[in-house]
């Protein structure tokens, strides 16, 4: 490839780079303003919540509220990208 091409191709590679970025950077303003409108004591209870109905609770030792914490969390925060989907809701 000459020069030029290979100028040209970066170029559109640092483009498209540019136009994901803006997305993900879209994107977590999106979540974080959902974040923000829930109040943390929903999340920490849904969370914990949806660790214990996941079966999360089988971990023993010390560990296992840490588990059973980030593994509700996960599921939590999955139920909450769904459920508007299901109900037929637009996004935000």
């Amino acid at each position: 490839m000459s020069t030029r091409q290979l100028i040209a191709r970066v170029d559109a590679l640092e483009q498209q780079l540019n136009l994901q970025r803006a997305t993900l950077q879209l994107n977590t303003r999106q979540r974080v303003t959902v974040l923000k409108s829930i109040s943390p004591l929903w999340l920490l209870v849904g969370g914990l919540a949806a660790g214990v109905l996941t079966g999360r609770f089988v971990h023993s030792g010390q560990h296992a509220a840490y588990a059973l914490t980030l593994g509700g969390l996960k599921i939590w925060r999955l139920y909450e990208v769904i459920l508007p989907s299901l109900v037929g809701g637009a996004g935000e």
